[in-house]
């Protein structure tokens, strides 16, 4: 799912939706101890309660629809074993099917999400039931309500954290005075969560899921894979670690300073490129295409024979990487144990390596402007002149102005 479909069901969630019934109207959830032991299973009726306990669920699974397609949201496809009479997909289907009703069906899934989680603490496993009337939108991009021309049918689940409020002074108005506060347990942001089926080109897509992590680099994969059933995924540090091992298994000792910087040049051509082609559409690369990235920064096609298989051995097969997870967004990083250098990638020509002395040397070539800590220096003499308007310092990094 790209950023707009994403915000089209989180847009299911927002308070007007809560406050004029049009939103879910039932869920279902279970809390569970420290040590994966149910406390309480029960179904809720939204309408039953007041409009501000309804507000805060809504908060919740709204959570489970933000942050960045790539990173915190991915949409896996179901692995075959997922298929099989008791695979993942064909209990998510029980729940999506049953419209929660199904109590043996909600128990196992309870249960088998409970076991396969690792959360410290106590834990809230939420689910909801929704079917939305799926307006048309015309070829001019207007929105037609009054005209659908699907009702997409999905389940959305949370998983939160709970844990007790603070103590402290509070004024109780029976007794007139300040008082100790009782302890509460208190449901947290979600950690995890999914939307099933994924809402893919704006329609019901029961091959995949969306799945959310709050933590992009801990995607709760036992959950993830071994009780949904999706394929094999990694996180968003996992597949930077993941193609720089693949990068260096393949080149080896022939990689140096100015073919990485060709590398990371021609990642950003790719991303730009694909943006442009479809802005909703999150930038990938499979194995082909990181293959030809690496052939376009002069890695010598004898080195290439085996990356295809080296890529599908490590990534996984059919794997795509997010370009996001593979580029930093607004610089080029060099680092040594000891110094960080950031740079604009249109300025990467101002760092090259030199050999003086029979050490190799990281050389900045400096233009007209050079400060330490904000004190401007004569590039020329080494001398402190003023400072110029506007200084300011870095962060203590070696940093392009």
């Amino acid at each position: 799912m790209n950023r707009r479909e994403l915000n089209e069901i989180k847009a299911l969630f927002e308070p007007d939706n809560c406050e004029n019934g049009m939103g879910i109207r039932q869920i279902a959830g279970a809390y569970f101890d420290g040590e994966g032991k149910e406390i309480v299973c029960a179904k809720e009726d939204l309408e039953s309660l007041r409009v501000a306990e309804r507000l805060k669920y809504f908060e919740i699974f709204r959570r489970v629809l933000s942050g960045t397609p790539g990173k915190n949201q991915i949409n896996p496809g179901f692995s075959d074993d997922a298929y099989a009479p008791d695979g993942g997909r064909g209990l998510l289907l029980s729940l999506r099917d049953s419209e929660l009703k199904d109590d043996a069906a909600l128990q196992d899934f309870f249960t088998k999400t409970a076991s396969s989680l690792a959360i410290k603490g106590n834990f809230l496993i939420l689910l909801a039931w929704h079917a939305y009337d799926l307006p048309v939108v015309t070829e001019d991009g207007i929105r037609d309500s009054e005209n659908s021309e699907e009702v997409f049918r999905y389940i959305i689940c949370a998983v939160c954290p709970v844990s007790p409020e603070k103590g402290g002074l509070a004024f109780d108005s029976e007794l007139k005075r300040f008082r100790d506060l009782n302890l509460s347990m208190v449901v947290d942001a979600p950690v995890c969560g999914f939307l099933f089926p994924a809402f893919n080109d704006r329609t019901s897509d029961e091959d995949s899921l969306q799945f959310y992590s709050r933590n992009a680099n801990d995607l709760q994969s036992g959950f993830l894979e071994n009780i949904l059933g999706c394929r094999r995924t990694l996180g968003a540090s996992e597949q930077k670690d993941v193609f720089c091992d693949i990068v260096k298994a393949t080149v080896g000792d022939d990689i140096d300073f100015e073919v990485a910087k060709r590398i990371d040049d021609n990642l950003r051509e790719l991303q730009n490129e694909q943006k442009t082609e479809n802005r909703e559409k999150v930038p990938s690369i499979d194995r082909k295409e990181a293959r030809r990235v690496l052939e376009k920064s002069g890695v010598p096609e004898e080195k290439l024979e085996t990356f295809e298989e080296q890529f599908e051995m490590q990534a996984g097969e059919g794997q795509q990487l997010a370009m996001t997870n593979l580029t930093k967004s607004k610089d080029m990083v060099v680092r040594t144990p000891s110094v960080v250098v950031h740079v604009r990638p249109e300025d990467s020509d101002l760092l090259q390596t030199r050999e003086i002395d029979g050490e190799v040397y990281l050389v900045i070539r400096i233009d007209e402007n050079l400060s330490v800590n904000g004190i401007s220096v004569n590039p020329g003499t080494g001398e402190v002149t003023e400072y110029p308007d506007g200084t300011e310092e870095n962060g203590g990094q070696a940093q392009q102005p």
